[in-house]
């Protein structure tokens, strides 16, 4: 509610989902941004980032407008990410050095009420400062260039006091209120999934030509050569 109040009060240059879909339309129209990365530092938002993908993938990937017209510029983006202790040893190799610019939402908890030590708490917040400040500037290096980051990548760092209901709802409804914002500027349906209709539908058909080899016939050649091997491996099974 809080949020919510806050999206429908606050002028646009204070709004918080706003000034975030703004943020994404801007990477992704003048920077071909076609990936985001959400990183939370807690084990406890582990699924964050897959909820968060369907949010916005499911809401956001459409290639024409309410009007039935194509859209005239990109739309939404691949978003995907994993608790930054994990992320760190892995894909922010890419984050920092790669070609590819892929704006970061990192994510923590000033006041832990996990099952771990004050100590440990202070080391995930300060990895995760760490990881957006080496983002933010990079790293000189002309003597080795292969030690160089080019810095300038862009991040957000959204600081929860605690895991609360109150903190998490906030948090989510920013996220929403930002899906909501971009599909009305891009001028798209956020509550249709077609797509993934068609997807299930065909499911169907190839279902019952799993087991009717008369409906392989009105298949596409592909899909009849992996039914003919998924055949042939299931007999070598059976003997």
């Amino acid at each position: 509610h809080s949020m919510a109040r806050h999206f429908a009060e606050a002028p646009l240059n204070a709004n918080m989902p706003v000034i975030k879909a703004m943020l994404g339309i801007w990477y992704s129209e003048f920077f071909n941004t076609r990936s985001f990365a959400v990183v939370p530092y807690s084990q406890s938002l582990d699924q964050l980032p897959d909820y968060l993908q369907q949010l916005s993938m499911e809401s956001l990937g459409k290639c024409v407008t309410k009007a039935g017209e194509p859209t005239p510029t990109n739309t939404g983006a691949v978003i995907w990410g994993t608790p930054g202790t994990n992320g760190q040893h892995s894909y922010f190799q890419l984050l920092h050095q790669g070609t590819t610019v892929v704006p970061v939402d990192f994510i923590a908890i000033a006041n832990s009420n996990a099952s771990i030590g004050a100590e440990q708490h202070d080391l995930l917040l300060s990895n995760c400062r760490a990881q957006s400040l080496a983002l933010m500037e990079g790293k000189k290096n002309p003597e080795e260039p292969h030690r160089e980051s080019p810095g300038n990548r862009p991040s957000n760092t959204w600081l929860l006091n605690e895991l609360s209901p109150f903190a998490l709802g906030s948090l989510l409804a920013l996220f929403e209120h930002e899906v909501y914002v971009q599909s009305i500027i891009w001028d798209i349906n956020a509550f249709d999934q077609w797509g993934v209709e068609l997807g299930k539908t065909l499911a169907k058909s190839m279902q019952g030509a799993l087991t009717d080899p008369a409906q392989q016939q009105n298949l596409d050649a592909s899909s009849r050569g992996l039914i003919k091997q998924i055949k042939s491996w299931n007999k070598q099974e059976q003997t």
